[in-house]
This record gives C-alpha cells, sequence and structure tokens, in this order.
C-alpha cells in the first residue's frame, strides 16, 4: 500500500464505545475472611459489599493461608515481600503462610498525599508504612475479637503469634478457624487500632526471604513480555528517526506480501506494522519504504547542546535558593566550575511492551507499568472507554527506573489495538527502547564560592541549565513556589542544600533543545551531587583540608550527614595511607527521605579509572528488610557507575547515535568492585533505598580520580578521557 498523509492525527476517528460500568468481583465470600484495605478517610465509610471485594485487601482461608494483595509495582526492588512484612507484622501472621498478589487499579492504592497509584520516587514504604502497619493491627483485632467471643473471654487475656489466637492454658485457635466469626465483624478504625511498640517486631527490621524469588527462578513470574493470549497479534512501531519529526507518507507494498503481516498503518508517533508474529513484524518492518519531515531537537549533536545550555546559563534565572547578601561578596579566595552531563537512556533489561484487548464497553491491559493511574487514564484517553472499565493487569517489571512510568508505549498499544477485535502485544525492540525517548536530561551547571581566611565557606553560588520534568511529566505538584521545578533543582533548593552557607543563590534556567525526558534513578539529584560534591574536594582542596574534615565542618546542622560520613569514613579506614596507584575519594548525598554516603577507592588501568571498591553508609530511617536494602545500595552503586563509565545518548544530525548494549555500555562483571554497606540503625520513619545510593558515586569515584591525577573531572561519562597519575602517588 502507498498511501500520502495529512496533517490529521493518527488517533482522530477513534470508535465510540460504550461506557458501561466494569464488571467487578462477586460479593459472595465464601469460606474465608476478605478484609478491604483502605486509605484512613476511606476506612471510616460504611461496610459494603465494594469495600470488601475491591482493592487492596487481607485475605484468610479456613486452611490459614494468607493473601496479602498489594498495588505497587514489583520491579526487582522488592515491593511486594516489604510491603508484606509490614501487614503481616502486625497480622501477627505465620510468615510462611504468606502469598502475595498484585491488585488492580483502585483508589485504595492511593498514595495518602496523592490521587495517584504510582510506583516511584522511592516511596513505596515510605507511603504506606503506617497505613499498611493500621490494616495488619485491624485485622487482627479482628481475630482476636473472633476469638474472645468463642472462649466467652476478655480480649485482654488473649495474645497472637503466627497466625494463632492464644489463651490462657495455650488454648489455641488459628486465624483459618476464626474467618467465619471475624468476617462477620466490623472493621475496626485504621486510626484507633493499637499498633505493636518496636521491641515487638517479629519481621519488620528482619532480612525475610522475599517471596518471589521461587517463581522467578523457576521462570514462572509473568513479565509482560510474556503474555499470550489467544488469537494475539504482535505488533512494532516504526518511529521517526529523529525528534519531533513526523511521517509524511509511506510504501508497504513489499512489506504487505511479507508472511504473517495482517496491517500497517499510521499512529500518533510513526508507523504500526502488525503480524502474526515479532518476528514477522519486526523483519517486514525493514521492507516499508518511509518518508519524514526534517523536524528535529534544536541540535545538531552533542557539542552544539553544551554550547546551547552554556548559552542559557547567560540568562536571567528561577531563584531556588537565596541566603544573605549578594553583593560583592565573590572576590578574594574565589573558587568557580563548570559542570556538564549527557542524556542518559533507562536501559531496562525487559524492552517496554504492553498487550491490550479491547471489547464494546471495555478493555484489558496486560503491561510492566510503574504508573496505573495514569495507564488506565491513557487508554481511555485513546478509545473513549471509561477509565473504571479498564482493567490493568501490572506484570512483573523487568526493570523500571522511572521510564516505566511513561505512556508513550500505552498509548501506542491503545492506537494499535483499536484496529482489532483480538488482542495484540505492542513491542519495542531494543533498539526502539534506546532511541524512542524518554532520558534523563542532559545538564549544565555553573557553580562559584568563597572561601574565608580559615578555609570556610561564606558565600556559594550556582546556576542551572536543564528541561522541566514537571512539563514533560504533567505532575504539577512537583513545582515549586515561583515557577521552580523541583526535579531541577534537588539538592540544591532551600530546603535540601545541605551546608552552611551565609550568603548564597541558586538559579534555575529552563533549557529545553526538544528531547523527550522523564524521571531517571534518582531524577535531578543524580546529576546535582555530582556538581556540588565535586565542588566541594575543589574547595577543600583550595583551603587545603582533609575533603571529610571540610564536610563536616560544614555540616554541623546536618547530623544525619555527619553520621553516614563518620560512618563510612571509619569503614573505610579514611585517613590511611592509599595503595600505591590508588587513591579514595567521598561524597554524601541526601535524597528521597534518606542520606547515604560512600568512599570510593579507585586505580588506572592503562590510562582508564577503574573502581576497585566502594563501601556505602545509608541512614534509610527505620528499614523493613535490611537484605533487600543492601541489593538496592548494590544496584544503584552499579547502575551509577555505568552512567559513570560510558553512560550516553549522543545525537548526530539530530539522531540518536546509541542503539544496544554493545554501544550503551552497562558495567560488566569484570568491571563490578567489590562493595561493603553500611546500614545505619534507626527509629526515624522510613526513606526510600531504591535510589539514595545512586548520586554520590560518581562525584565520590571523580573525587578519588582528583586525588589520584589532580584533574578535576568536570564532564561525565569518563570514556573518552585521559588520566595520568600525579608524580606523588
Amino acid at each position: 500500500m502507498v498511501e500520502q498523509l495529512t496533517s490529521t492525527s493518527a488517533s482522530e476517528g477513534a470508535k465510540q464505545l460504550s461506557r458501561r460500568a466494569f464488571l467487578k468481583a462477586s460479593a459472595i465470600i465464601t469460606g474465608g475472611l476478605q478484609l478491604a484495605l483502605m486509605m484512613p478517610s476511606i476506612a471510616q465509610a460504611e461496610k459494603s459489599e465494594d469495600a470488601f471485594t475491591s482493592g487492596a485487601y487481607i485475605r484468610i482461608t479456613p486452611n490459614n493461608q494468607v493473601f496479602l494483595t498489594i498495588g505497587q509495582s514489583e520491579m526487582g526492588q522488592g515491593s511486594l515481600t516489604g510491603l508484606a512484612q509490614l501487614i503481616a507484622e502486625e497480622l501477627d501472621a505465620d510468615w510462611a503462610t504468606v502469598i502475595v498478589e498484585r491488585g488492580e487499579v483502585h483508589s485504595a492504592f492511593f498514595r495518602p498525599n496523592a490521587p495517584i497509584q504510582v510506583t516511584g520516587g522511592s516511596g513505596s514504604i515510605r507511603s504506606f508504612y503506617m497505613v499498611l502497619r493500621q490494616t495488619g493491627a485491624a485485622a487482627r483485632q479482628m481475630m482476636l475479637l473472633a476469638a474472645a467471643r468463642h472462649w466467652n473471654l476478655p480480649i485482654g487475656n488473649l495474645n497472637t503469634k503466627d497466625g494463632m489466637v492464644i489463651a490462657p492454658g495455650d488454648q489455641r485457635l488459628s486465624y483459618g478457624d476464626l474467618v467465619s466469626d471475624a468476617g462477620a465483624l466490623k472493621v475496626p478504625d485504621l486510626l484507633s487500632v493499637p499498633l505493636k511498640d518496636e521491641s515487638e517486631f517479629r519481621l519488620i527490621g528482619k532480612p525475610m526471604k522475599r517471596l518471589d524469588i521461587q517463581e522467578k527462578v523457576t521462570g514462572e513470574a509473568p513479565f509482560g513480555m510474556d503474555i499470550q493470549l489467544p488469537g494475539m497479534l504482535t505488533a512494532v512501531i516504526l518511529h521517526p528517526p529523529a525528534f519531533g519529526a513526523k511521517l509524511l507518507a509511506f510504501d508497504s507494498t513489499a512489506a504487505d506480501k511479507a508472511p504473517g503481516i495482517k496491517a500497517i498503518f499510521p499512529v500518533s508517533e510513526g508507523l504500526a506494522i502488525v503480524a502474526d508474529s515479532y518476528w514477522h513484524a519486526v523483519t517486514a518492518r525493514k521492507s516499508v519504504a518511509v518518508s519524514w519531515s526534517d523536524d528535529k531537537p534544536a541540535f545538531d549533536n552533542d557539542v552544539q547542546n553544551k554550547k546551547m545550555m552554556e548559552l542559557a546559563l547567560q540568562q536571567p534565572g528561577l531563584v531556588a535558593l537565596e541566603r544573605g547578601d549578594q553583593r560583592g561578596i565573590f572576590s578574594a579566595n574565589h573558587v568557580s566550575a563548570q559542570y556538564d552531563v549527557p542524556h542518559l537512556a533507562h536501559a531496562c533489561m525487559e524492552p517496554l511492551n504492553c498487550t491490550i484487548q479491547l471489547r464494546s464497553d471495555s478493555a484489558e491491559v496486560w503491561t510492566g507499568t510503574q504508573f496505573q493511574t495514569s495507564a488506565q487514564q491513557t487508554v481511555a484517553s485513546v478509545t473513549g472507554l471509561a477509565p473504571e472499565s479498564i482493567a490493568i493487569h501490572t506484570q512483573y517489571l523487568g526493570g523500571g527506573f522511572g521510564r516505566r512510568s511513561a505512556q508513550d508505549f500505552i498509548r501506542l498499544a491503545a492506537e494499535v489495538a483499536q484496529k482489532f477485535d483480538v488482542p495484540v502485544k505492542t513491542v519495542y525492540s531494543r533498539e526502539d527502547d534506546m532511541k524512542a525517548g524518554y532520558y534523563r536530561p542532559a545538564a549544565c551547571c555553573q557553580m562559584a564560592a568563597d572561601l574565608d581566611h580559615n578555609g570556610s565557606l561564606v558565600a556559594f553560588q550556582a546556576k542551572l541549565a536543564v528541561p522541566s520534568l514537571v512539563k514533560h511529566t504533567g505532575l504539577k505538584f512537583l513545582m515549586l513556589p515561583g515557577g521552580v521545578d523541583s526535579t531541577a533543582v534537588e539538592g540544591l533548593d532551600d530546603h535540601s542544600f545541605p551546608y552552611q552557607v551565609a550568603n548564597g543563590r541558586v538559579e534555575w534556567v529552563e533549557h529545553d533543545p526538544g528531547v523527550p525526558v522523564w524521571f531517571w534513578r534518582s531524577v535531578g539529584a543524580s546529576q546535582n551531587f555530582f556538581f556540588l560534591e565535586t565542588f566541594v574536594d575543589q574547595l577543600a582542596a583550595k583551603s587545603r583540608r582533609d575533603p571529610l574534615e571540610f564536610r563536616l565542618a560544614h555540616l554541623e546542622e546536618k547530623p544525619r550527614h555527619r553520621r553516614v560520613l563518620e560512618a563510612v569514613a571509619s569503614a573505610a579506614r579514611w585517613g590511611t595511607p592509599d595503595a600505591p596507584g590508588v587513591a579514595r575519594g567521598i561524597a554524601v548525598a541526601e535524597s528521597f527521605g534518606s542520606v547515604c554516603a560512600q568512599v570510593v577507592e579507585v586505580e588506572l588501568q592503562d590510562g582508564f579509572p577503574v573502581v576497585r571498591k566502594v563501601v556505602s553508609a545509608l541512614d534509610a530511617g527505620r528499614v523493613i528488610n535490611p537484605a533487600m536494602v543492601e541489593k538496592q545500595v548494590h544496584g544503584s552503586v552499579l547502575y551509577a557507575l555505568s552512567a559513570l563509565y560510558s553512560g550516553r545518548i549522543s545525537f548526530e544530525k539530530g539522531q540518536v547515535v546509541e542503539d544496544n548494549f554493545w554501544t550503551y555500555e552497562p558495567v560488566r562483571i569484570d568491571r563490578s568492585p567489590v562493595m561493603e554497606t553500611l546500614i545505619l540503625p534507626s527509629t526515624a520513619p522510613p526513606g526510600g533505598v531504591g535510589e539514595p545510593a545512586t548520586p554520590p558515586l560518581a562525584p565520590a569515584a571523580c573525587n578519588a580520580l582528583f586525588a589520584l591525577t589532580g584533574k578535576l573531572v568536570t564532564s561525565l561519562p569518563l570514556k573518552g578521557q585521559s588520566f595520568k597519575l600525579r608524580h606523588s602517588i
């Protein structure tokens, strides 16, 4: 087929479908207790059939199995296990009987502070810590009350342990024995149920075995790419060669004759090729002749983009931090530097995919998404269906890092599915995944500071040029007063800048060259702490003070920062002589409610820096599962190390160059360092653990390089840069 396209949107003319309400589960509960997990405001509503059959819940069967439904996405970070520990702890369940199920889209899974069901920002445990404990405690209270009535004893005479209610004389009833009587009781007010004292914890704070290990080891764990449905077709997308380019015309004459091809048609971001298998679709794609518009980003290559960012820094910016007197403070003993970082891909191990079955009045979606609410709304906007008629079946995610909260692949899958009355799986190839957008933004930063005669910081100034993730994501609640994007200034704004300084100013200039950007693991903290913490080492050198000493002297009002720095320095034996040809660097960063410090040991191998060892100290507040926290720290280190060594999405003629793991290289096992992790005990509320160990890695490594070579690293990645040992090393 040869087709010339007009400017009409490919999504126009979508068929109008009925809006019948989505069928809900039966209200009849047979042989078990099913307790709705609701936010405190919802929990006080009148008990109804819907409240006991929808949303998150605890379901206990007569054979004493405890089913916990969790609404958060599982992408390797351990959310299903950690959240289950919270419920099971207060329920006093036997961990061996706990089974976790993934929930659908429901308001019961909304975060307490926002009406969205999303997994991101290292927020799963932080957001649901109290409400899940309260839910488990409410179910336990119902078991106690049912047993008290059964034995005709005061409830205060009873106790629970491992899924049993225990009475004086060692009388015992299992939760399974009590499901019928407990199920007839009114659900207690979550805000009034008593919670355990932390000294009584048996599961919280313990390295419990992950609940998803067996099915992942056996291959039974369902990822989005694994979905197979009767009659299912597979679609691939021929994406524009440059961001902003539009499809003008295409000739699919040759592709139409290829084996298994069902249809080839335009979609909002390119051309869809649908076939009976992925191989048939992706092979036929190569034979489609296409014509694109000349639209592209505002730059041809990375050199041009850097120059554009530098020009942007000459413009007035929005103020994110302002302290003291800015007049005449930058004079003698002045230090300055300019930094830049490139676009970065998320590089999830599982490429993006989404399967959709559309019906006249409903839809089912199978995908690995971090943002269920948005996924439902996206499909609704494309199809015309009511959001509540669209079921999102969240699968395991083969990596997320923020990328799977974007909606491009779900929107395209919905556009494709509209053409068929059978399920269609839309798949991004690895190359599509790399080249089709949604990167960590490139950024440029200028920093300047003054030290007094004692080597103390008296003035600080920073100016950033970076796009607005709020504009790209639509999440307006992330905007600070005055129109400053909080993600652009993480670690540098008035709330999060860690160091004591009487005079300071931080500005943000929005620079958006037309490349689609998104949240990346640790978001703005990933680049801003590279800028700040390498600059702090430059200040320490100027003041002739040890980098650790300089930091501690300027963190007197930050006890958590001091604590992790002192802990990591002790563990890494900071201050002892380095081995010949080796140097150590240190950095600290606060993000997502946690503070992480790292000491990184670096040597040169044939002129290229190699990280030999990383010691991390993490204050993440109350830790739920220390084994999973340690693994998240290790994963964060390796993710950051990949970006440090060679991570870059580069452009030539406005088009992305990198297309697979041989051009966008993750760190290989032979370059993986020895890792030692200290998880500091704390009774503070839980902080995030999936991201906070990412930001300090690059600056700590670059500070080690500064000590080793005398060269200040101001640009990443390290690949392509040359380094030589100092003569004194």
